[in-house]
């Protein structure tokens, strides 16, 4: 049994680690809980994701994060029959973090989304503007 132990821990550790990497999107319901930030190393900004298609009547939940500067993120309708239903905030490495729950109201034809991140003691800022979603089909 002991000559077995080091195979069994390998086996172990492998399959926790695939079945943790992809964590981030739930692919049957579109939810997304993290994004990531450009290649770059001196990247200062905010990131966004989530998905680019609903039907009226979903509920998704969309990632924010920023860079350490900032300190919060704004988020904001511009277009179409949606609404905001829930927003969490954390900090993760950092990084000010945000998930918001978008409800796709029944008469939802296609709209888009703005995040703003912000820090609260300067005039820094920066945003993402027109993050575009499409009705599915």
């Amino acid at each position: 049994m002991n000559k077995h132990l080091p195979l069994i821990v390998q086996i172990f550790i492998l399959f926790f680690v695939s079945s943790c990497s992809d964590e981030s999107v739930d692919e049957d319901i579109k939810n997304v809980f993290d994004c990531e930030f450009e290649d770059n190393a001196e990247f200062v900004g905010i990131c966004l994701n989530g998905s680019t298609r609903a039907s009226p009547g979903d509920e998704l939940k969309y990632a924010s994060k920023t860079t350490a500067n900032f300190s919060e993120i704004i988020w904001e309708i511009e277009s179409g029959s949606m609404e905001i239903l829930d927003i969490e905030n954390s900090i993760e490495d950092d990084n000010y973090k945000s998930i918001a729950t978008i409800h796709f109201k029944e008469d939802f034809t296609g709209g888009s989304l703005k995040v703003l991140a912000i820090d609260i003691n300067s005039n820094n800022f920066a945003e993402i503007t027109d993050y575009v979603i499409e009705l599915q089909n």
